[in-house]
């Protein structure tokens, strides 16, 4: 682990649209130590954009040169669980990356924090129907993925937005049936099934939709790297 730290705090992955890195707490002997960042209150993405719905696209482009960021590091580090909730805005204004939940860092062995996946964010390939020996681990393009489902919920995004309609899938209705409905999901995502564009009425501009659709091609190497999908959103 001493490894570990030293690498992340060497590459300064905390700078501008990714939260800082802080250091490394372990609270019980018995579970895995966690990543320590800043504390930062009242500072949630989707509240922030429901009262800022003309800074959209500008954080959308925030977001992309964070995970920009991470994955040009030497190694790569893939973020593996981007979502609003891990998203932050600065008491700048700025939209940061955080909670690195299942981050991990390409070519260094045995570093990789775990946690339980949203399902309606999460690659495919990360997501096996059944049971295997395989280990599903995030890359960049599951990272992208993400991204997809993140931008497809941002620019949606409204004041007062009724809950389903604000979740990707929300064709597909988010009921308490001990999981049932979940695992129907999970296998229309298999299928190639994908968010409907009827049902997300306020991203008017097709370039978005474009992008939102490259980044969640069925393949990883489909998707195009951040660095395009950057470029992209800039012009």
């Amino acid at each position: 682990m001493q490894v570990v730290v030293k690498h992340i705090m060497t590459t300064k992955a905390g700078r501008d649209k990714t939260e800082q890195f802080l250091g490394i707490a372990q609270i019980e002997m018995s579970r895995p130590p966690g990543l320590v960042s800043r504390f930062m209150p009242h500072n949630k993405f989707l509240v922030y954009i429901a009262s800022h719905p003309l800074q959209k696209k500008e954080k959308a482009m925030e977001i992309a040169l964070g995970l920009q960021y991470l994955h040009s590091r030497n190694p790569p580090v893939i973020h593996g669980d981007i979502k609003p909730d891990n998203i932050l805005i600065s008491d700048t204004g700025v939209a940061q990356l955080n909670d690195f939940g299942t981050s991990r860092i390409l070519d260094v062995q045995g570093f990789t924090t775990k946690a339980m996946r949203n399902m309606r964010y999460t690659a495919p390939e990360l997501l096996p129907i059944t049971e295997t020996e395989e280990d599903f681990r995030p890359t960049t393009q599951s990272d992208i993925f993400s991204l997809a489902m993140l931008l497809l919920v941002l620019f949606n995004h409204r004041p007062n937005i009724e809950l389903q309609m604000s979740l990707p899938y929300n064709h597909i209705r988010l009921v308490n049936d001990n999981g049932s409905q979940e695992i129907k999901l999970l296998r229309r995502i298999h299928a190639g099934e994908r968010p409907l564009r009827e049902r997300y009425p306020t991203i008017t501009d097709g370039r978005i939709w474009n992008i939102i659709q490259m980044c969640w091609k069925p393949h990883p190497m489909q998707r195009p790297p951040i660095s395009q999908v950057a470029s992209m959103l800039a012009s």
